[in-house]
């Protein structure tokens, strides 16, 4: 290969193409033998279509829960005391301006 000297550079000269890739035009993991397809997923099985083993067998107990056992009334308001504000009662007063 001969190097260019000065001033050979020419720009409307026809472009030459090397005669070996640098790079190949298939990706470098391109094999021989095609891919193999993913066998099929088979299908999810419906309700009712499981088996627990010893589930028949196991005896249930009785469980309390809290909020049955409880007797404290739901709803229950403590009194209110009669000469506090109600929610609405916010009322601001503009004071002015002070020096």
């Amino acid at each position: 290969d001969a190097i260019p000297g000065p001033g050979a550079y020419s720009p409307n000269a026809p472009v030459e193409y090397p005669a070996k890739l640098i790079f190949p035009k298939k990706h470098y993991l391109c094999l021989s033998a095609p891919a193999m397809r993913l066998p099929a997923t088979p299908p999810l099985p419906g309700p009712g279509a499981y088996d627990i083993p010893g589930a028949e067998s196991a005896s249930k107990h009785y469980m309390s829960s809290a909020a049955f056992v409880s007797t404290t009334g739901r709803w229950a308001v403590p009194h209110a005391d009669v000469n506090l504000p109600g929610p609405s009662h916010y009322r601001p007063v503009h004071t002015g301006k002070q020096s």
